[in-house]
């Protein structure tokens, strides 16, 4: 796990919450993994010279896009990966 500040603020959790929250940060950083992934494969780049904290931030703007209900589901999620693929 990356995110080591995670501890000090979730000392006054329940072990269960405790767990649950890692287990959100480790599914977040796996979802954003696969995305860098796919896009290293579908424009042929190697994945270790990707930007992880881009990848992270062009997620979070399709986010907000799925939020939006837009409806273009594809064509942004396309625009997801060149942007992932530019982030080295």
């Amino acid at each position: 796990m990356r995110n080591f500040d995670l501890v000090p603020r979730v000392h006054h959790l329940r072990r269960a919450d405790y767990r649950k929250k890692v287990y959100c940060h480790v599914i977040g950083d796996c979802v954003i993994r696969a995305a860098m992934i796919a896009s290293a494969l579908k424009f042929r780049c190697c994945p270790n010279r990707l930007s992880f904290t881009g990848a992270l931030q062009a997620i979070e703007e399709f986010a907000a896009y799925l939020r939006r209900h837009s409806g273009r589901y594809p064509e942004q999620w396309e625009c997801v990966l060149q942007t992932i693929a530019k982030l080295t």
